[in-house]
């Protein structure tokens, strides 16, 4: 059997007692009527959630290709959620699963199982904040330093301190840095820069200076799962002001080093 984001849309209902195995206990006969009403909700939202995957489901995948094990534990978990922003999300993990299976770890499921809609919230705040930067082979998901005041992290530290309490992000003491051993790109919500290019004409600049600081914010392995559909949008002027930031700091340390 095979149940794609065609057949989903097609044939909900058909398909429903393949994907969730309780949703046979409500025509057990000798049930009693609370318990049927507490299994009736659970049904009913598995069902919205899958609904909103077609969504988000690449042609083609089929979500039984997923784990037998990671299906029974993510529809355990998601059966319990009422609010339409919150079973979105799990429609988005769901999907996400099917389109590459190993996306979303176990831990990742059971930690959305118990993250509040205020979390996720704050969560996507914060996510107004993340770059893509490729150094070379590698590509990080890092949250972009802002020393002054015009782009201020849209929350309290008491915010923050949360996200880090429960393990979605990690504060450090310091920054982190890049070595800008070539350019760097920077993608932000759809939109790339070329960070470092003025470096590579300039033998003469030293080496602790060929590098950019990154946030003392970090975001777990947790966070980096659920970045991509937490839901931020990107900021204006954002990413210009950054780059733009970097580069006057580039020449302030040139001039003050040299």
């Amino acid at each position: 059997m095979n149940i794609t984001k065609q057949s989903i849309k097609e044939e909900i209902v058909k398909y429903i007692p393949s994907v969730i195995p309780l949703a046979a206990l409500p025509f057990f006969p000798d049930m009693s009527p609370e318990v049927l009403a507490i299994f009736g909700a659970s049904i009913q939202n598995c069902i919205e959630i899958i609904r909103k995957t077609p969504e988000f489901m690449d042609d083609e995948v089929d979500i039984c290709d997923i784990s037998v094990d990671w299906r029974a534990n993510y529809f355990d978990k998601c059966r319990i959620v009422h609010d339409d922003e919150m079973q979105t999300l799990w429609a988005k993990i769901l999907a996400g699963e099917a389109n590459k299976p190993g996306t979303y770890s176990k831990r990742t499921v059971n930690f959305v199982a118990d993250m509040d809609k205020r979390e996720a919230e704050l969560f996507t705040n914060l996510c107004q904040y993340v770059c893509e930067m490729k150094n070379g082979e590698n590509t990080e998901l890092v949250l972009l330093l802002l020393s002054r005041d015009d782009f201020p992290y849209p929350m309290l530290d008491e915010d923050l301190n949360h996200l880090d309490s429960i393990g979605l992000i990690r504060l450090d003491d310091f920054p982190d840095e890049i070595v800008l051993h070539e350019p760097i790109e920077v993608s932000y919500y759809g939109k790339s820069l070329h960070l470092g290019l003025y470096l590579q004409s300039d033998k003469e600049i030293p080496d602790h200076l060929k590098s950019l600081c990154t946030s003392h914010i970090k975001l777990t392995k947790i966070g980096k799962e659920l970045y991509p559909i937490a839901g931020g949008t990107a900021i204006a002027g954002l990413l210009d002001y950054v780059c733009r930031e970097a580069w006057w700091e580039y020449v302030r340390a040139k001039s003050e080093n040299l």
